[in-house]
């Protein structure tokens, strides 16, 4: 049997696993829902920060801003960040299928 892949919706895993009892890779153009120790929670996208070498999640603000317009708007957090601030991030859906979690 013979698979078609876009290859626009392939992402590299960064070897990371989000916190499930079952953990699941985490994959460049994943979208994390993070939730925070002052239970707040955020959609993350998943992307390559070039800037600093790594891989790192952007927010929502920061999403919707880039999809606004401002196109120098991109703002990854290293993934050392999410891991000391949160309670709990779980793969959520990815950006080809479920963009609309990014604008929530």
């Amino acid at each position: 049997m013979v698979w078609e892949i876009d290859p626009k919706t392939l992402g590299m895993f960064t070897g990371f696993y989000d916190n499930r009892t079952e953990p699941q890779p985490i994959f460049e153009g994943d979208i994390l829902h993070t939730l925070f120790k002052d239970n707040g929670s955020s959609y993350d996208l998943v992307g390559w920060n070039p800037k600093n070498g790594c891989f790192g999640i952007m927010d929502d603000i920061d999403y919707n801003a880039r999809m606004e317009g401002e196109e120098d708007y991109y703002s990854y957090e290293a993934f050392t960040w999410m891991h000391r601030k949160k309670v709990q991030s779980v793969v959520a859906g990815n950006i080809h299928e479920n963009a609309d979690l990014m604008t929530q």
